[in-house]
């Protein structure tokens, strides 16, 4: 009888690791086909991803549903999604949900919000959100306008390789 149950545990492991494996599989497979543009297959094979832990899964369909690519556009379902990922402290998402806020894109456009977004993403070393904040002090959007400070952030994305950064490094620099 010990061994009987035994073997169901370790019949059980095992279906649970094969079919772990199999969503690894989808996962990658849907991510090569959004950045292939096969929005459809991709928006099909992330789709179980809505409510996982996978913050990647997570902004490529928040993406989607964004910008209505495979579904239907769903700006609450992007928002919810981005949030879902930014929560967990995921730069990209972080960075997303700003750009969102500064330019009212699916919300009501909040500077307090996106610097806080920002901020988030920037400590993190995103070389967007670097610049983005540069932006934010350079035109005194939600802060009080400071071109040393812009011009200190447009340096650490222009470091991160953010070409933007580099402009606005120079255009400070002059």
């Amino acid at each position: 009888m010990q061994e009987g149950a035994f073997m169901q545990k370790l019949l059980g492991i095992f279906l649970l690791l094969v079919s772990v494996h199999l969503w690894a599989d989808d996962l990658q497979e849907g991510i090569a086909a959004y950045r292939q543009k096969d929005f459809g297959k991709a928006f099909t094979l992330l789709k179980p991803y809505e409510i996982s832990s996978n913050p990647e899964a997570q902004v490529i369909l928040a993406y989607m549903y964004f910008y209505g690519q495979g579904t239907n556009k769903d700006h609450s379902k992007a928002l919810s999604l981005f949030l879902k990922a930014a929560d967990q402290g995921y730069a990209q998402a972080q960075n997303d949900l700003g750009i969102m806020y500064h330019e009212g894109k699916g919300v009501k456009q909040d500077y307090t919000q996106a610097f806080s977004w920002y901020k988030k993403a920037a400590e993190q070393g995103h070389a967007q959100a670097q610049h983005n904040l540069g932006v934010m002090y350079f035109k005194g959007q939600g802060v009080r306008q400071n071109n040393a400070v812009a011009k200190e952030f447009f340096g650490k994305a222009c470091d991160g390789g953010e070409q933007n950064g580099c402009n606005g490094y120079a255009l400070l620099n002059r």
